[in-house]
């Protein structure tokens, strides 16, 4: 039976199929899907059935969204991402004892590559103990719905850092920078970095080779009216807390001791470039993945897997700090142009994130 004529094949062959790859995690499946648990039906027969086109996955090493980004044409013609894994990663018909011991070592606890990772090669064993791994939480991009899923899977293994360089005046901050390039903050083995530090605090001016250094943004102009409207309005339910840490930054001070408006605020020195501040004195190459807001779900999963983490399910995925639609700013077309002229190296590292993440 060739790829193509398998591909298409009857609902109790590749049942059958699937069985024997050992590709299918059912206790996974069923521990990450109470509803299915609960349903008492089948959890391979959900999977090939409904699971992959809701965006479930397979075990905790296959991302199916992932997959389907890479493939689109199997969504269109009703393709189940896994099989055609399976199939495609076999073209010799010769590959199913290897996948099949891949995931049992998988299975034991050891830290591999995701399958999906390479569709060619053999899974490569990396040392999660041996890799500097960083998520830069850039502020107002999903930060704190991404760091309540960290705090609930990796608690022990996380270092929360949100001791940001951008509270510093620019005319100040070059002192904290050379430091950071000649003597980078060390992190113990195993640990996962994540908060609001500029990545050149950890990596210094050193080979880059063993660091996974992954973030999420959004639309600049998107990014500046959450991040006004935080810093104007705060989060009604932790208003104190908020207000409490806003007093130690200056530029918070600054924008409400001015009464700034929006255009005020998004125009600002201070403000211009965000991003290219944080990513100051590093390059984008040294970004392992870069997701983006419009693509939340697919974005986090992948932090996830390239951080080699239990990958989430795209439902259990909360959102926290969500901007107040009613409190939506509106610019004339004018306005736009202006903040995307200003803040055009911004505009620069998003669409490179676009192009280089989540193009086919």
């Amino acid at each position: 039976m060739t790829v193509s004529e398998t591909i298409f094949c009857s609902l109790s062959k590749e049942t059958e199929l699937l069985a024997a790859s050992n590709l299918f995690d059912r206790a996974y499946y069923l521990r990450t899907y109470p509803d299915v648990a609960n349903a008492g039906v089948d959890p391979l027969q959900h999977f090939i059935t409904f699971g992959w086109r809701e965006a479930r996955n397979p075990n905790a090493y296959f991302v199916t969204t992932h997959y389907l980004h890479q493939f689109p044409f199997l969504r269109t013609h009703e393709i189940n991402p896994l099989l055609h894994y399976m199939l495609s990663a076999n073209p010799h018909q010769q590959l199913a004892r290897r996948l099949a011991d891949w995931f049992s070592h998988a299975q034991s606890g050891a830290v591999v590559r995701s399958p999906s990772a390479s569709l060619r090669s053999p899974p490569q064993q990396e040392n999660s103990s041996e890799v500097l791994r960083l998520f830069l939480h850039m502020p107002k991009c999903a930060g704190m719905s991404v760091q309540e899923m960290l705090l609930q899977s990796v608690q022990k293994d996380l270092i929360l850092d949100y001791d940001s360089y951008f509270r510093t005046p620019l005319d100040e901050r070059n002192e904290l920078l050379l430091a950071a390039m000649l003597n980078p903050g060390t992190v113990g083995a195993g640990k996962i970095v994540y908060g609001h530090f500029f990545p050149i605090k950890y990596l210094g001016c050193h080979s880059r080779i063993r660091v996974k250094l992954v973030t999420i943004l959004r639309d600049p102009i998107e990014r500046l009216q959450s991040h006004y409207l935080f810093w104007k309005y705060g989060d009604v339910d932790k208003l104190n807390d908020h207000l409490a840490d806003f007093e130690k930054h200056y530029l918070w001070k600054k924008m409400m001791m001015n009464h700034w408006s929006f255009m005020e605020f998004a125009l600002s020195s201070e403000m211009q470039n965000f991003y290219a501040q944080y990513f100051s004195q590093i390059s984008l190459s040294d970004f392992s993945f870069i997701g983006v807001f419009e693509n939340i779900g697919y974005s986090i999963q992948r932090c996830f897997e390239t951080l080699q983490l239990p990958v989430p399910a795209i439902e259990s995925i909360p959102m926290r700090n969500m901007t107040n639609k009613k409190m939506a700013i509106t610019l004339t077309d004018a306005e736009s142009e202006r903040l995307r002229k200003f803040h055009a190296t911004d505009y620069l590292i998003y669409r490179y994130a676009q192009k280089k993440f989540h193009t086919n």
